[in-house]
């Protein structure tokens, strides 16, 4: 009598969508705490509770992670500025409202923002084509909201849209490296709000088109 045919071994089920979130959210714990070169592999799957070799699983390397935490933290931005486009009529609007949730994402995840500033622009792999062209599109969504503003006549008509752009985002990006350089600043001396609504006045002044008396 011939033997049972042996069951063909399935191939190894992909790992849980959960155990790499958590290897990601790991490493973004880890590089904030230790710095990205002052951090092994080994550090980031102690903090995740799993085994080294599901980490070569998902990622091929440490800047690979890095740049992984970089691309979907850009996408959940560029997603939010879509909804504001999509739900917000006024682009005065859109554009208080995108600096709100960016200073309120650093506010939930200061150690986030810490590595996106600190530690993605060091490694080469931001600088390709793919990963820039990923960063210059939200500046491009929030030239946007400008140029928006242009036509409606609710700002200077003679401003580049891309320059306001930048300058908009820069009084953010220096307010949050204020954070992060100085732990010892009191967070509450800049509530969320307050700070939203002073750099938005600042630079209305010189983004209206009639200003006010």
């Amino acid at each position: 009598m011939a033997g049972k045919k042996p069951v063909p071994r399935k191939k190894d089920a992909p790992p849980n969508r959960l155990k790499r979130d958590a290897i990601v959210q790991a490493s973004v714990r880890v590089f904030a705490e230790q710095g990205y070169y002052n951090s092994r592999i080994s550090d980031v799957v102690r903090t995740a509770g799993v085994a080294q070799g599901l980490f070569y699983y998902y990622f091929r390397s440490k800047e690979e992670i890095l740049i992984t935490i970089y691309q979907e933290a850009w996408w959940n931005l560029i997603a939010r500025m879509d909804r504001l486009r999509r739900d917000m009529d006024d682009p005065l609007d859109q554009i208080r409202s995108a600096l709100l949730y960016i200073l309120k994402s650093f506010r939930v995840n200061p150690d986030l923002m810490k590595v996106l500033i600190m530690d993605v622009p060091r490694v080469d792999g931001f600088y390709n084509q793919e990963n820039q062209g990923l960063y210059h599109r939200f500046f491009d969504d929030l030239a946007g909201f400008v140029r928006e503003g242009q036509e409606r006549g609710l700002v200077r008509p003679e401003l580049s849209p891309l320059v306001a752009a930048y300058m908009i985002h820069a009084s953010l990006d220096s307010l949050i490296r204020h954070h992060i350089y100085n732990p010892g600043f009191e967070a509450e001396a800049a509530p969320i709000d307050a700070a939203v609504e002073q750099v938005f006045s600042v630079l209305a002044n010189g983004l209206l088109q009639t200003r006010p008396d």
